[in-house]
């Protein structure tokens, strides 16, 4: 099994789950900007953001 986004639960668990660590707040951040360029440029085609780096924690 694999948790995601590293939330405390997860990190609570017994045994211990690896997880997929996720930057909530950069992918909120680069979501809203993206959503903003859309809506003020609504017949232009926007690209894709930057993927963001995604941490895989192993149980200790």
């Amino acid at each position: 099994m694999t948790g995601y986004n590293g939330s405390r639960l997860m990190q609570r668990l017994n045994p211990e789950l690896a997880t997929v660590v996720l930057p909530v707040q950069e992918l909120a951040d680069k979501l809203i900007a993206t959503l903003l360029e859309q809506i003020a440029h609504p017949d232009q085609v926007i690209e894709s953001p930057a993927p963001v780096p995604v941490r895989f924690r192993r149980p200790t």
